[in-house]
């Protein structure tokens, strides 16, 4: 509503003023002629298709900034850092075929070649099923991946035969016992299925940080219920941290654990960073047991979706910043060359893409837009 604030009070304005000069006083109509020039110009933003920017906000979007809406992916606030793209007078060819990463450490029997560019964590129940299974196909197309969001693996992720990231969130969708702790068993049988490639185990996200995703009531149907096991109408929030370890050698012991019942594929863990020394932490516990992830993916405090709370800009470092942080600690511990690091947050172009990569990224995911 705010964002269409400014239209309503043009149109608001520009009929008190026509009232006022219909009311004998010819001079309102001074004030009046341009508001109803910016309520109509408003309006023609309002109903046109070929700005999202404009059509969102109308009339404020032909500033030459709109306050904490990013333009392009840039930040356009006066006083903003800008950041630019160095270009060089050497020029390569373009390869042939689309680049990919090489995903998979010395434990991993199955690696998988990450496309540069992926779909991020999206769930069924979020999504609807044909929203689903849409990016499934256009993941085939595109051949990249799709993240199947922690709402866990839906018969609709695996119709349109595209590349899957099965991510297991802390509630354990898709493999999980009825008291809530991972079925070990359901787990592998599920892994095992040729669209699965990779394996996330989610531990937190710029969304939803210190704390676990919520799905309202409303949106559980029987099917999401199904899927999730659990009672379908009623709202479904994961717990804000997972039950099956306690300690940073736990978590990565528990990560082997997942890869050997996966088979061998890539397994790895995603997370928006907040203490630096935690992250450093699990770090170490990866030299001390000879354990690794496959993969690290690193959201950022700016994500989310219109469903996070309004707090959640506010907790966690921004994905530069948790970026370089994770880039930095695997280098710092002898780490960096077996795992790969994904990028999720903030990606929109082209241009993003690039920037993350410089920024100590092998690949980025990016959300349906």
């Amino acid at each position: 509503m705010r964002r269409r604030l400014p239209l309503l009070l043009a149109a608001v304005g520009a009929a008190c003023a026509a009232l006022a000069a219909s009311a004998g006083s010819a001079r309102w109509w001074f004030a009046a002629g341009p508001l109803l020039a910016l309520t109509a110009l408003g309006v023609r933003d309002l109903v046109q298709r070929r700005d999202s920017l404009l059509r969102a906000y109308p009339l404020t979007g032909r500033l030459p900034f709109v306050p904490f809406v990013p333009r392009h992916g840039r930040d356009e606030r006066p006083g903003a850092v800008r950041e630019f793209l160095v270009s060089s007078l050497a020029p390569v060819e373009p390869a042939e075929e689309p680049p990919v990463v090489r995903v998979g450490g010395p434990d991993c029997r199955l690696p998988y070649d990450m496309a540069l560019l992926n779909v991020s964590a999206l769930s069924f129940g979020a999504l609807s099923a044909p929203a689903v299974l849409a990016l499934n196909r256009g993941a085939a197309l595109g051949r990249f991946a799709q993240d199947t969001g922690e709402g866990g693996l839906s018969e609709h992720h695996l119709r349109g035969g595209g590349d899957l990231v099965w991510e297991i969130g802390t509630g354990y969708f898709g493999c999980r016992t009825g008291d809530g702790r991972l079925d070990a068993r359901e787990f592998a049988d599920k892994a095992a299925l040729p669209e699965v490639r990779c394996v996330s185990l989610k531990l937190s996200q710029g969304a939803a940080p210190g704390g676990g995703a919520l799905l309202p009531g409303v949106k559980v149907s029987a099917s999401v219920a199904l899927e999730r096991n659990v009672p379908a109408g009623e709202p479904v929030v994961s717990p804000p941290g997972h039950r099956e370890y306690s300690t940073p050698r736990e978590l990565v012991l528990f990560l082997a654990r997942l890869r050997e019942l996966a088979g061998g594929k890539p397994t790895g863990l995603k997370l928006c960073v907040g203490s630096r020394r935690e992250f450093l932490a699990v770090c170490r516990a990866m030299v001390a047991e000879g354990v690794a992830p496959d993969f690290v993916v690193v959201d950022g405090s700016e994500g989310g979706s219109g469903a996070a709370p309004p707090y959640a800009g506010e907790v966690g470092l921004p994905l530069t910043e948790g970026l370089m942080t994770v880039h930095n600690a695997l280098v710092g511990v002898g780490l960096r060359d077996r795992v790969r690091i994904g990028a999720s947050g903030g990606v929109a172009t082209g241009a993003d893409v690039v920037r993350r990569l410089a920024q100590g990224a092998d690949y980025t995911n990016a959300p349906a837009r």
